[in-house]
């Protein structure tokens, strides 16, 4: 008899998800859906705002990556008003998508991925998480945190706080890096790059720096509202199995 396979919720990834696995009557797998099963509604929520608020909006998809939808809502900005973004706010924005993969990566892997492939799967389910690594091996796990905080370092002081910066408008940015936040920014180089066999590629001394500092004049003038919205961090979830006959 055919059946569906189903695993619900899906885990190790940065959202909501099920998965239905559709076999045939000799039991073989006939076909497989990968379900999103979150809502967001974003599209409908910006129908009839002012393009300019788009950033702001945008940056409320995702607590994780909320830069590359920034940018994004930035570019399509940039493309209504035709003008092209001056080189200074270019870098920046290229600094902090930089910086937001950085720190997305090292979530995927050492917080989502490194559980399974580290410990095994073969490990007890209740002991493949975050702290079931840092039993394993508190060094490590402590590396991936730091490279972590790396990256939403140089979110928070290029584009104001770590989750949700709107600082990215159409036609630029908001506002512009100085000398004291390149210095704090690339001070923690050596202890996140000390990552095993991870490492960090960044400018470093004087003269790199300098030459970046350089490219960056006054920030762009743009008006944006800011709407603080709190980040709540969802808790610990189950995954279930189940077959079901299909007819």
């Amino acid at each position: 008899m055919a059946e569906r396979i189903v695993i619900h919720p899906v885990t190790r990834i940065e959202g909501h998800a099920k998965i239905s696995i559709y076999l045939d009557d000799s039991g073989e797998v006939r076909s497989a859906q990968f379900h999103v099963t979150e809502f967001r509604g974003f599209e409908k929520l910006c129908e009839g705002r002012p393009f300019h608020e788009m950033p702001g909006l945008m940056s409320r998809v995702c607590g994780i990556c909320p830069v590359s939808h920034v940018l994004a809502s930035c570019k399509a900005g940039d493309a209504l008003l035709g003008v092209e973004v001056p080189r200074a706010a270019t870098l920046q924005r290229r600094l902090v998508n930089y910086a937001q993969l950085l720190q997305s990566h090292a979530l995927s892997f050492f917080h989502l991925s490194a559980p399974d492939l580290l410990l095994g799967m073969d490990s007890p389910p209740e002991k493949r998480n975050l702290f079931g690594l840092v039993e394993h091996d508190l060094d490590f796990a402590r590396r991936g945190i730091r490279l972590r905080q790396f990256g939403q370092r140089i979110i928070e002081l290029v584009g104001g706080k770590r989750i949700h910066p709107a600082w990215g408008a159409p036609g630029g940015v908001l506002t512009a890096m100085n000398a004291s936040s390149i210095s704090v920014a690339f001070s923690p180089l050596s202890p996140a790059s000390a990552c095993g066999s991870c490492s960090v590629v960044a400018p470093t001394g004087s003269t790199s720096a300098g030459r970046f500092l350089n490219a960056i004049p006054s920030p762009t003038a743009s008006r944006m509202g800011n709407t603080k919205i709190q980040n709540i961090a969802s808790g610990s979830r189950s995954v279930s199995f189940s077959r079901v006959a299909v007819n």
